[in-house]
């Protein structure tokens, strides 16, 4: 599956190879998130730290999503009382 091009990286100035990394992992860390209605903050966090490891220069759209949802997983369990977290297992192996 070609994932298309997502509105958290559009405006990005990646080669189309990196953007298609980068939208693939944004796809598998969504998935892998518990089908409880995910706030967008989680999905903002999960972009932004997909971007930030594409430009540390990671390219494995697996590697991607892991720090992805390692990053959004901690900031979840940090986020105030009453704000929905993502379990620290969600994350794949």
């Amino acid at each position: 599956m070609v994932p298309k091009v997502h509105r958290f990286f559009q405006d990005t100035n990646f080669d189309p190879e990196t953007t298609h990394a980068m939208c693939e992992a944004y796809v598998n860390a969504c998935r892998a998130l518990p089908d409880s209605g995910q706030p967008e903050m989680t999905r903002e966090i999960i972009a932004k730290k997909i971007i930030q490891a594409a430009k540390d220069g990671e390219r494995d759209p697996t590697k991607m999503c892991e720090r992805a949802l390692r990053a959004s997983s901690t900031a979840a369990m940090s986020a105030p009382k009453g704000h929905l977290a993502v379990p620290a297992g969600a994350a794949p192996k």
